[in-house]
């Protein structure tokens, strides 16, 4: 078995565990299909597929999209709830310095989870973008006191600024201010802003206490969705729904 391949399944091993935990032990994934390239060599453990499934795949491995670069991505061009078309990985992540150790397999596993939660369930990113004026990386939460918070799902997430931070003419930071999340933080949501943070977990939720989501953040969860949460959104899946039944 290639190491590709191998990478592949470690990584969707991972994310199914992290999923399960993520919804509150209810979904996971059962199975998934691993259609490989018919320019390579036939090996007595693959299985003969029926047609090229490179395009109706919802996971697909290609060459970088020069606006992403080696990040995933999905796209994803429904409303809110709406499922997305397929997730994007590149090579790169699959076998690139993403995964050259477990540690590094185990956060691929995550990003898979929050690609997931685009493309089935029609949740949004809950972070911001550097210098943009739609959803910015940072907020002014009282314009009394001109105090700008970092643009995420759960403001309970502790860390500290890097570059260039001053307040310009427009109530906005420079597109070189960054918030750098504690990595050792105990705040536990959400999977749509950082999965990467070992103790994040959980989507965010409409309720008080450690997953409480932020409806005074510019997100694109915030625009798109009429200031729910993730997990609100998730929850009203099919997937979610019959299990209730």
């Amino acid at each position: 078995m290639t190491r590709s391949v191998m990478s592949v399944q470690e990584m969707f091993t991972n994310a199914s565990a992290f999923l399960y935990k993520a919804t509150k032990n209810q979904v996971f994934f059962r199975e998934v299909i691993i259609s490989l390239p018919r320019t390579w060599s036939s090996k007595p453990e693959y299985s003969p597929a029926a047609g090229d499934m490179f395009d109706s795949a919802e996971v697909r491995v290609d060459q970088p999209n020069p606006n992403f670069g080696h990040d995933p991505y999905t796209l994803q061009p429904g409303g809110c709830g709406d499922p997305g078309l397929y997730v994007h990985f590149t090579p790169d992540f699959i076998l690139g310095s993403y995964n050259q150790t477990m540690g590094n397999i185990v956060i691929a596993g995550r990003q898979v989870v929050h690609e997931w939660a685009h493309l089935r369930y029609g949740v949004f990113d809950e972070y911001g973008i550097p210098g943009d004026s739609q959803y910015p990386a940072f907020y002014m939460e009282d314009e009394e006191s001109k105090w700008m918070r970092p643009t995420t799902c759960n403001n309970k997430i502790p860390g500290w600024l890097e570059g260039d931070c001053a307040i310009l003419g427009n109530g906005m930071v420079g597109p070189k201010c960054k918030f750098i999340p504690d990595p050792k933080t105990k705040a536990r949501a959400s999977i749509m802003y950082t999965p990467d943070i070992q103790m994040v977990d959980s989507f965010c939720e409409d309720s008080e206490g450690p997953l409480e989501h932020n409806i005074l953040a510019p997100t694109k969860q915030n625009s798109r969705c009429n200031y729910k949460s993730t997990w609100t959104i998730i929850s009203r899946h099919q997937d979610f729904t019959k299990l209730r039944r």
